[in-house]
């Protein structure tokens, strides 16, 4: 999700209406009154693909950030609102079992709640230091080029732990009660996104799938929410299902589809989610953990030395195993730069370090999933986002165009 500030582009007439709604004064009394004593006022304004933020700016010098999602990038305000509660679910439990540097969330509100006096629902969260990924072209420049290769080759190992610690999910017999606990926390059962229910009860579950990328346009989003069953799913396939019929019926609005290319794609997956490549049959029950399912270079906070500082936008749903290793959608991204190098995500997870209780502690797991990641990172992102079903027909030639019984398997460096 690219964002911008208002002073770098100007805003479009919705998201200038949508903005010019949000009372200022009340917003900034909403802040104060959870740290009493302390005035406020707002700062920067961030629009973003699917929500707008406004710094918060204390008199103490904190700063937080407002977050309010954009009604006009989902189907309903309702599910904008599923949405929102999810994220802010999502990071207080990631801050609870893992070292991942998300922000710290400090109240959430619906425009429903009778204590929000906005009328727009909204989050106040930590805001993080540093910047976003940068994403330079350094073609022209040898000296620039090889410090970019360093860069993102270290951005990427600190990614794969953090892969790392979302695959725990089990314990020796011999490893402590408290480690136990600490592990069991990051397996589910279903897929799904995460709640806690009650807000702030520190109850966490599974519940219904939502997700910002399928309810999106909203057209495709009403659909979705018109389903009769949005999980949670017990099974990998069924999980896929539900993504291909909705994108099945996505692609029966004529205006959408006029060359019907976005069908034969859609249809093109149900095939595909058959293959082992795409989905190992030894993980279709399971086991599910949380992931990032749309990780860009502007979810990614570094400093000047690329450590990583945060990481943003977490969609908050559990994912099938296989699913935690794909490839980052910052690889994806029109850029002429290292970090889009497919070459270094491979490598980054193969060499992670093992951490106590990881799925993926196993070397011989992880090359059995990084063999085929790249065509099941285009089979999940087609699923997901109506952009990306441009590389399902190259897929469909690989994987369903060879003899299933004795083509020789697609390797890890072919795929690259």
């Amino acid at each position: 999700m690219v964002t911008m500030s208002a002073e770098q582009c100007p805003l479009n007439p919705e998201v200038e209406s949508f903005v010019a709604s949000i009372d200022g004064v009340r917003l900034c009394a909403a802040a104060s009154s959870l740290r009493p004593g302390v005035q406020c006022r707002l700062g920067q304004l961030i629009v973003g693909g699917y929500n707008v933020f406004f710094d918060i700016v204390f008199t103490d010098g904190v700063t937080w950030l407002a977050r309010f999602p954009l009604p006009f990038t989902c189907s309903s305000l309702d599910a904008a609102d599923k949405l929102l509660f999810s994220y802010a679910a999502t990071l207080k439990y990631i801050r609870l079992h893992t070292s991942i540097p998300v922000p710290e969330v400090f109240a959430c509100s619906s425009r429903l709640d009778k204590e929000n006096e906005l009328g727009v629902s909204y989050m106040f969260m930590e805001r993080l230091p540093g910047r976003v990924l940068h994403m330079d072209d350094v073609r022209s420049d040898v000296e620039s080029r090889g410090l970019a290769v360093l860069a993102a080759e270290k951005v990427y190992r600190q990614l794969a732990q953090f892969v790392m610690e979302l695959g725990r999910l089990g314990i020796s017999c011999c490893e402590s009660l408290l480690i136990l606990c600490y592990t069991a926390a990051l397996r589910f059962n279903k897929i799904g996104s995460l709640q806690e229910n009650p807000v702030g009860s520190g109850n966490f579950e599974v519940g219904e799938y939502y997700n910002a990328a399928i309810l999106y346009p909203p057209a495709r989003g009403q659909i979705y929410e018109a389903s009769l069953f949005k999980g949670p799913f017990s099974t990998t396939s069924d999980f896929q299902a539900t993504l291909m019929s909705l994108n099945e019926k996505y692609a029966g609005i004529d205006e959408i589809d006029e060359g019907c290319e976005y069908l034969r794609s859609v249809q093109q997956t149900r095939l595909l989610c058959l293959r082992p490549e795409i989905s190992p049959p030894q993980y279709e029950n399971g086991p599910f953990v949380l992931g990032h399912d749309d990780l860009s270079s502007s979810d990614i906070l570094v400093d000047d030395d690329h450590n990583i500082t945060g990481i943003l936008d977490f969609p908050g749903t559990a994912v099938p195993l296989p699913a935690l290793v794909n490839y980052p959608t910052v690889f994806f991204e029109n850029a002429c730069t290292p970090f889009t190098d497919k070459k270094l995500w491979p490598k980054a997870i193969l060499g992670a370090q093992p951490i106590s209780g990881s799925a993926l502690n196993s070397s011989e797991v992880r090359s059995l999933l990084m063999e085929h990641v790249l065509s099941r990172s285009q089979f999940y992102l087609a699923l997901s986002q109506t952009w990306a079903y441009s590389p399902v027909e190259g897929l469909a030639k690989k994987l369903l165009g060879r003899d299933d019984t004795g083509g020789s398997e697609v390797s890890l460096t072919s795929e690259l």
